[in-house]
């Protein structure tokens, strides 16, 4: 059966941690890393690279340093000689990581902190009917829809590979329930083509998966 396994993580101030993850990386990885002026910037980089590799490397029985990876045509990441998949998010202090047999998975969180500039946001990534609707809803119920919907329009472009130059607003989500899409970029339609799972790692951070709509086995490990 098709799976996917969503890995929970939290960032952490933890030299000794940070220092075995740094003995993982590549010499690529350690030389981004080391292009970051801010060490919290730096150190983030690093954790997100080790978790992923030592997430990666349980799967597969490999180790860890040896995993390769490759970038697609529109940039995003894979893993190079091995038929497992991954995406990746990270906000606040949260980590996230989907690992998948299937190959166009797309998984995203957002810290749902107070924005000024919501409605101009919505503006640009919302179709006209979403906003539409958005607009007429209170204030409270705005800000909580506008994660929902951010949160599963990226986790789509990062499916399919296209990131946000696909155009937000052109993946139309079904309101109010936000639990289907209502329409796609023709290459990528029809919309129940695809299945999306909204998931909350904290009270405060919301989560999209995006995967193909097939039977599959979700997993969710902390």
């Amino acid at each position: 059966m098709n799976f996917i396994d969503i890995r929970h993580s939290c960032f952490q101030a933890d030299q000794d941690l940070l220092q075995k993850l740094t003995g993982l990386l590549s010499k690529q990885e350690l030389t981004t890393a080391n292009k970051f002026r801010q060490p919290a910037l730096r150190d983030r980089y690093i954790q997100v690279r080790g978790q992923l590799r030592t997430s990666l490397a349980e799967y597969l029985g490999v180790q860890p340093a040896a995993l390769e990876f490759g970038i697609g045509t529109y940039g995003k990441p894979y893993l190079k000689q091995h038929p497992l998949y991954f995406n990746l998010s990270h906000s606040a202090d949260r980590l996230v990581i989907a690992i998948s047999n299937l190959e166009n998975i797309g998984i995203d969180i957002e810290y749902t902190q107070p924005r000024t500039n919501l409605r101009a946001l919505a503006q640009r990534c919302f179709s006209a009917g979403e906003f539409h609707l958005w607009q007429q809803l209170p204030l409270s119920q705005q800000h909580k829809l506008f994660y929902q919907l951010w949160t599963k329009k990226e986790a789509f472009v990062k499916a399919v590979g296209r990131g946000i130059v696909l155009g937000l607003s052109n993946c139309e989500l079904n309101l109010p329930a936000a639990q289907t899409f209502a329409s796609l970029p023709a290459e990528y339609s029809p919309p129940n083509a695809w299945q999306l799972i909204e998931f909350w790692p904290t009270d405060t951070i919301c989560g999209a998966l995006v995967a193909p709509n097939t039977q599959l086995m979700l997993t969710e490990l902390t």
